[in-house]
Order: C-alpha cells, then sequence, then structure tokens
C-alpha cells in the first residue's frame, strides 16, 4: 500500500510541475497517449503479481551464497545503502543498453514510440519487459547479496527519479548544467527520446549520469532534438492494441540497427 501512495504523490507532483513550468506545449493527442501510457502500466503491474513472487524467490536463494555476507551485510548501513544503490544504478544501465540491441529492441520500443515525453512515458514499458527485467535483477542483486527492504528503497527512489526524468519539465540551464554533472535531467533524457539514432543511441543513464560518462555514451546537444518517437511511428502506436502488438512488427529491428 505504501508504494501505491507514493506513486500517486509522485503522479500529482510532477504534474502539478510540468503544469507550471513545461519546457513544451502538449499535442492534441495527449490525453490519448495518457490513457494508454497508464492502461500499459496496469496490464505490467498485474504481470509483475504474477512473476514477483518468482524473481523474490530466485533473488532471496542467491542472496544466501555470498561467503562474505553480502551487500546487506556491510557496515555501515549508509555505506550497504550506497552499494546496492550504485549496484542496481549501474545494472539499470546496462540492462538499458541491452534493450537497444536487435531483437531485445523490438520489446524496448514500445517506451521509445511515444509522441510526447512526459511523466507518463515513465509508465509506458512493453509487459515483455518484466519477462526480462526480472531474473536479471534478482540474479544480479541475488548475487551480490542485496537485501530485499533495501531493494524495495530504492525501487521507489528509481520511479521518483526516472518520473522526473522523463517530465516535461524546463528546469534552469544552469540547474540543468550542475545536476547533470552527476544525475540524470529531463534535458538529457530528453535526448534518449529523440528520433535520431546519432542522440537516442545516448544518454542510457537511469538516476545517475556517471556511467554514461565512464563508458561514452553521455550526450548533450546545444539544441533540443527536434522530433521525439520512431522514425517509424504510427497513430496506432498510441492505442493500447497499438503499443501491445508493436514488438510483432518487422520495423522494430530495422530501427535498432540505427542504434548498435
Amino acid at each position: 500500500m505504501a508504494f501505491w501512495h507514493a506513486l500517486a504523490a509522485l503522479i500529482v507532483t510532477t504534474a502539478l510541475l510540468e503544469h507550471w513550468f513545461a519546457a513544451r506545449p502538449r499535442g492534441p493527442a495527449s490525453a490519448g497517449r495518457l490513457r494508454t501510457n497508464l492502461a500499459v502500466f496496469g496490464i505490467g503491474t498485474a504481470l509483475s503479481l504474477v512473476l514477483a513472487p518468482m524473481g523474490a524467490s530466485l533473488m532471496l536463494a542467491l542472496a544466501d551464497r555470498p561467503a562474505w555476507g553480502g551487500i546487506a551485510a556491510i557496515e555501515p548501513a549508509w555505506l550497504s545503502g550506497l552499494l546496492a544503490f550504485l549496484l542496481l544504478d549501474l545494472t539499470r544501465y546496462f540492462v538499458h543498453r541491452l534493450y537497444h540491441l536487435p531483437g531485445f529492441w523490438r520489446i524496448h520500443a514500445p517506451h521509445h514510440s511515444d509522441a510526447e515525453v512526459d511523466w507518463s512515458t515513465t509508465l509506458r514499458h512493453h509487459p515483455l519487459e518484466l519477462v526480462i527485467d526480472l531474473p536479471i535483477y534478482a540474479i544480479v542483486l541475488g548475487l551480490a547479496g542485496v537485501s530485499a527492504a533495501q531493494l524495495a528503497g530504492l525501487s521507489v527512489a528509481v520511479l521518483a527519479w526516472e518520473m522526473l526524468a522523463h517530465a516535461n519539465l524546463n528546469l534552469p540551464r544552469w540547474a540543468d548544467r550542475a545536476l547533470g554533472t552527476f544525475a540524470v535531467t529531463p534535458a538529457l533524457h530528453l535526448v534518449h527520446h529523440s528520433v535520431d539514432p546519432a542522440e537516442g543511441n545516448r544518454n542510457f543513464g537511469s538516476i545517475l549520469s556517471v556511467w554514461d560518462r565512464l563508458f561514452g555514451t553521455f550526450l548533450r546537444p546545444a539544441t533540443a532534438p527536434q522530433r521525439l518517437g520512431l522514425a517509424t511511428g504510427t497513430p496506432d502506436d498510441q492505442t493500447l492494441p497499438g503499443l501491445l502488438k508493436q514488438p510483432l512488427h518487422s520495423a522494430g529491428d530495422t530501427t535498432a540497427a540505427a542504434r548498435p
């Protein structure tokens, strides 16, 4: 229940910030795509209720394996939490890069097919992503000995920051520059949603932008992307049935080929 209260608070806060400090005007199809994004999130949530117990069981089984006790056993507690956060954020960076490879891109393309980018885009993921995400995170975090309590707290933090990063917010240039030296900002993540593969294949970070800097995928262009979404996008992509069948489109891998 606490998660849903936190999610509701995040949505209301971010939506109000977008209303007051919008960087881009809303398009004529905003209401329809908002319904689609919320609907696909609902489907993904229902699927997670089925898959999450299996992922949790795998993670807990692996968490007993580290002879050194795992990250959760490290003292002091703040250091344990910091290491768990860094591992989760780094794992999310590489999983995100995985999704931009041919084959995997078909499943991730629905997220990028959003013709606009705002807080609701955070929730726009094809349910099949869960089938890939859960075992990866369960194995990596389980073998590292991250506790279930740490994962629960960090998951809320990740959701909060990703909602901010996707938000249609016009931060002052100085604030975006300062924050962007170590963290993902709305302007930096907007680059990742560009229809231009030279921009869309950059800025994979979830919370920290340092991973992009370390691994050569960081980009801060002089101007904002001229167009968002997919080059092969259609109005049908903004409907729930259209979004759900996107992985079946042969055009999915064509886009991915330009995102090596």
